[in-house]
């Protein structure tokens, strides 16, 4: 299991067509694509909150970014 630090951001319209949020660094810049891992995991509840989360990764299906599918998240 992979951890990532972040930023929580909804991802929107996107070419990758994977994930429902997105991960961002501190810059600004995309860490990874990210999908709840189960119902019990609310995303959107840490939209804008920095976070430490951990999940299966793989390679996205386009645009060589990262996938996650989260398994744990905690606000830092």
């Amino acid at each position: 299991m992979a951890k990532f630090v972040g930023i929580v951001q909804e991802l929107g319209m996107s070419i990758f067509m994977q994930g429902s949020h997105q991960l961002l660094d501190d810059k600004g810049e995309r860490v990874a694509l990210l999908q709840a891992g189960s119902d019990s995991i609310d995303l959107g509840a840490y939209v804008g909150q920095k976070v430490e989360l951990s999940g299966a990764a793989s390679p996205s299906v386009e645009g060589g970014a990262t996938f996650v599918n989260v398994e744990s998240v905690k606000k830092l």
